[in-house]
């Protein structure tokens, strides 16, 4: 069993650390056990005390942090245990809460979080000729942009 924040990792004998960003936002997270899940894709209605309360029905929640800033609210759970972080994916992911289907998945550092792809645009096009070739698709395309 492990436990987070303040303890020694049983297998490598590392204390557990603090994610900084999270810990900006109020939320302790650590970088061993993982005891803290993104909740993604929640409505508006959906508050701390309702995350906590659902969540907390898989295992007792340390904490609720919900973020509304922008168009998609989300939120971290923070689990006093692993296991129940754990089973909270199985258990929530893509479980409708006030009518919208919630993404749940670790909470990761920045180091570990993907590169920003906020220029990279992906265009699927289908249902086309079997003549049609790449370097068809390339030419139509290449007056926009690059194109890989």
């Amino acid at each position: 069993m492990l436990w987070c924040k303040g303890k020694v990792h049983p297998q490598n004998n590392k204390r557990f650390q603090t994610v900084s960003y999270l810990s900006n936002i109020g939320v302790h997270a650590d970088v061993w056990s993982l005891c803290c899940r993104y909740v993604g894709n929640l409505s508006r209605d959906v508050t701390e005390a309702l995350i906590m309360q659902l969540f907390g029905q898989i295992g007792p929640c340390k904490s609720c942090k919900m973020i509304t800033a922008g168009n998609d609210p989300y939120c971290f759970v923070e689990f006093y245990e692993h296991r129940h972080a754990a089973a909270s994916l199985a258990a929530m992911n893509g479980r409708k809460i006030m009518g919208k289907e919630v993404k749940v998945n670790w909470a990761t550092t920045p180091s570990s979080q993907k590169k920003d792809t906020s220029n990279h645009f992906h265009v699927f096009v289908g249902d086309l000729s079997p003549e049609i070739t790449t370097d068809d698709i390339k030419a139509a395309f290449a007056p926009f942009g690059r194109i890989s």
